[in-house]
């Protein structure tokens, strides 16, 4: 047991992990050693389709119906069944057998799904008797919706109406063969009087069936044998003149009976709504995405894991790209406050997700700290916010200094006293570090005289009343003059302001490498 078990895990995760080869070998072994398990049995069914072994998938398939149907594990009879119509869309019977698997899990919204599929399959057949069988069906399990009861009716007179042949070819009932068949026995024995009796008992059979347009056909023939039989020329007689128009005008009301009806159907349905939650997950386990969706859908509507519906609709959309449609979904979840504050985790952090992908940064912060303060140690939660709070902190801006030429270890080397890294003085020899500082003074609260383009690197943040405000500084001890852009950011000192002389007391004064240097 304990073999069998662990070999069932390693299946599992080479299965979720897309190892097909491995997977495939491990459920092959655990369905030889047990061949009754439905569950691997369909898993082995979805590695083949996987490998591109179609038609070894279908068989399997089949295989894990009936085991399904066999063991009650409803939800995999309705799993295995969707998977056999996506490779043939012609098993229409598989619609009402995954609705049986629908209503056995008490599931009557997925029920009705499909039988309104399989009707409409019925309908493009022209087989409207059957299609009102299965709108008979639906009517029963909804006794708490009494307006389906009177709809159903119509449709049911109308289908008994309803001319179901569009040519004398049309294929027959079962019951209506022999019938046919007793006519082909009379016409090879050569009996005029024996084929005129088979074909006016098999001519009234299809009247009462509705086959009017080839009853008519059979009359015809009887004409032709016999052109004085009353009942075939009357019946040739009434059927003719606006018949074909009437049937199209038959037809055209069954169907809009039949659109009435439908819309009926959702206007009451007493259900609950977890097990579609539960389906959910195991259709996104089989493969069948889209179907999963449908389930989500039906699990949000209410009931004890509403919230796990909304969140895992949302993880759907996000794994497609969608991520407007994912954070729509999860606020209309977060709007529904009924919950403790712990149930609502995954919807925070799956938001938070969207807003990321959305760019919106701000607000996937906002929603990655809700989760945080409930749980720490959720998913990822405390990387995301840690890597996200550093892509939106707002950069530093660093001071610039120009470098003079004063003595080594001055000002000359670009790093002012008292700016270097302790290390750095701990450890002589090494490039000292220049510590970045933030600016306190914007340029643009600095006294401009409307269209300077420099600013003296020792200009004061706050100038006296009566200073001027030059293009220059006065030259250092070296007699060297320093500029920069007006537009930098200047850092206010502790030291008092010196007083910039004016131009008359304080020339320009080139050093040797300012030579040719322009400042107009």
């Amino acid at each position: 047991m304990a073999e069998i078990n662990r070999l069932k895990e390693q299946a599992r995760t080479f299965y979720q992990k897309g190892e097909w080869e491995k997977a495939r070998r491990a459920a092959e072994q655990i369905v030889s050693i047990e061949p009754e398990d439905p569950e691997f049995t369909l898993t082995l069914a979805n590695i083949y389709r996987e490998v591109g072994e179609d038609r070894k998938g279908l068989d399997t398939y089949e295989k894990a119906l009936r085991l399904s149907e066999k063991s009650g594990d409803f939800s995999r009879v309705i799993a295995a069944s969707k998977r056999i119509l996506s490779i043939d869309k012609d098993r229409i019977e598989l619609y009402n057998k995954t609705a049986e698997g629908y209503l056995k899990l008490g599931l009557k919204s997925g029920a009705v799904r499909e039988w309104i599929r399989f009707a409409d399959q019925m309908k493009i057949r022209s087989d409207f008797t059957a299609m009102a069988a299965v709108y008979q069906r639906i009517t029963d399990i909804i006794p708490e919706n009494p307006p389906l009861i009177g709809s159903c009716q119509k449709i049911r007179q109308l289908a008994d109406q309803a001319v179901s042949d569009n040519s004398e070819n049309a294929p027959e009932p079962a019951d209506i063969v022999p019938y046919r068949r007793l006519v082909d026995v009379a016409l090879k024995m050569g009996q005029a009087r024996k084929i005129i009796e088979t074909q006016q008992s098999y001519a009234r059979v299809l009247l009462r069936k509705g086959f009017v347009r080839k009853a008519k056909a059979v009359y015809q023939k009887i004409l032709e044998r016999d052109p004085g039989n009353e009942e075939a020329l009357a019946k040739v007689l009434s059927s003719s003149g606006d018949g074909a128009l009437d049937d199209k005008k038959l037809q055209s009301q069954l169907l809009e009976a039949c659109k009435n009806y439908q819309e009926l159907i959702w206007g009451k349905i007493d259900e609950a709504y977890e097990p579609y939650y539960d389906l959910g997950i195991l259709f996104r386990q089989e493969g069948l995405k889209d179907e999963s969706v449908v389930e989500f859908q039906n699990s949000i509507k209410g009931g004890d894991r509403q919230l796990k519906g909304f969140e895992m609709l949302a993880v759907s959309f996000l794994e497609q790209g969608d991520y407007g449609l994912a954070k729509e979904v999860l606020s209309q979840g977060l709007a529904i406050r009924k919950f403790l504050d712990n149930e609502y985790v995954g919807l925070h952090y799956n938001l938070g997700v969207a807003h990321e992908q959305l760019g919106e940064f701000q607000k996937a912060l906002y929603e990655y700290e809700q989760v945080y303060v409930i749980d720490i140690t959720y998913k990822d939660v405390a990387k995301r916010l840690r890597d996200l709070e550093n892509k939106v902190k707002a950069p530093q801006q660093t001071r610039i200094i120009i470098p003079e030429p004063p003595e080594a270890g001055g000002p000359a080397s670009g790093i002012e006293p008292g700016w270097l890294d302790p290390a750095a003085e701990e450890a002589p020899g090494q490039p000292a570090a220049v510590e970045k500082r933030p600016p306190t003074t914007p340029a643009e609260d600095l006294p401009s005289s409307g269209d300077e383009e420099f600013y003296p690197l020792g200009a004061a943040a706050d100038l006296p009343e009566n200073a001027i405000d030059d293009r220059y500084a006065p030259p250092d001890e070296d007699g060297d003059v320093s500029y920069q852009p007006a537009n930098l950011l200047v850092e206010e000192t502790d030291s008092e302001p010196e007083t910039e002389p004016s131009p008359q007391t304080a020339p320009i004064v080139l050093g040797p490498k300012d030579k040719g240097l322009s400042f107009l």
